[in-house]
């Protein structure tokens, strides 16, 4: 897991369920609020979930929102952590 993750500079995570036919999806929503290792990173958490973590609580709230429809619909669950 890259340490970044871990890291005090990005306190605030996300973690969404994401196959790799909806990964292409998931990352543009997160590219859209910045710059990856700038503003946010990400790893993966098993084989059927990511985590985000984010430098700003409102962008972490901002990619919740916006990755939810895209990762439901990837397990046939609303359920965001």
């Amino acid at each position: 897991m890259d340490a970044k993750l871990l890291s005090p500079e990005f306190p605030h995570t996300v973690v969404v369920p994401c196959f790799d036919d909806g990964l292409a999806d998931v990352m543009s929503h997160a590219w859209r609020l910045g710059a990856c290792g700038v503003d946010w990173t990400w790893g993966r958490v098993g084989a059927d979930r990511l985590r985000f973590s984010f430098k700003r609580d409102t962008d972490g709230a901002a990619f919740r929102q916006s990755a939810a429809p895209i990762s439901a619909h990837a397990l046939g669950s609303p359920a965001l952590a």
